[in-house]
């Protein structure tokens, strides 16, 4: 790696896994390591692992969903490098009023998210997290719910989203 002594920044470049230590020091330092086109940025340790674990996706960015009915969105886990674990996901921000459910929680490969809008779930568009860890690292990626009224019935989809989680 090389130093520059005038704008204290370290460039590393890695070809697998490696640990600085910066120390004691006052002076802000900003480590850049750098493996094929991975790369991490850290303060004051870094730790790379330039490969990412696995990627998270959902069949639809955006589902609509009526007050007392349900809608389904695929989520799936499409591991990388060698990654053999599993994932849990989660969904965070549901809107009070609406339930998540997944047919796996801890997934190798997919699961289905149900959606529910009970009768009490208030109409709007809300933005809600979908989020898949293992072994301490996650991946989050946004899903769109929109809640309409019971006589607006329907769901739409449009639109994939994808994540990466990098070690």
């Amino acid at each position: 790696g090389s130093l520059n002594s005038t704008t204290g920044v370290l460039t590393l470049t890695a070809s697998s896994t490696a640990e600085v230590g910066v120390g004691d020091t006052t002076t802000e330092l900003e480590v850049t390591g750098t493996s094929g086109s991975q790369s991490a940025v850290t303060l004051p340790w870094l730790i790379l692992n330039a490969a990412p674990l696995f990627t998270l996706g959902a069949s639809s960015a955006s589902v609509t969903v009526a007050e007392g009915s349900s809608v389904q969105d695929t989520i799936t886990l499409t591991p990388q490098t060698g990654f053999t674990g599993n994932a849990t996901l989660t969904a965070a921000g549901l809107p009070n009023g609406v339930t998540a459910a997944f047919g796996s929680a801890a997934v190798t490969s997919s699961s289905v998210l149900t959606l529910t809008a009970g009768s009490s779930a208030l109409a709007g568009n809300y933005q809600l997290i979908v989020a898949g860890t293992s072994g301490g690292k996650a991946v989050t990626i946004p899903l769109t719910l929109s809640v309409t009224s019971a006589s607006d019935a329907g769901s739409t989809s449009d639109g994939g989203m994808d994540a990466t989680a990098d070690a």
